[in-house]
């Protein structure tokens, strides 16, 4: 494929990520970062994926024990 080429990386990781990817856009950031350690776009991207991660965690946490004070029926 493109073993080295940072960019590509990113822009398949921007791919996965535009498609609901979000497992396989994690794993393209994490390549461009062995590739080019510290590559600020990656970091960028992973941490906003990271982000992503824990907003829905808490939300699920909030869906099951309804301590948000938000009912679904």
């Amino acid at each position: 494929m493109f073993p080295n080429i940072v960019v590509a990386w990113n822009e398949l990781g921007d791919v996965y990520r535009m498609k609901n990817n979000k497992e396989e856009a994690i794993k393209c950031y994490k390549q461009a970062l062995i590739v080019r350690p510290g590559n600020p776009r990656a970091t960028d991207n992973l941490e906003k994926l990271a982000k992503w991660f824990i907003a829905l965690w808490i939300f699920k946490i909030c869906f099951r024990s309804r301590i948000c004070g938000i009912q679904f029926k």
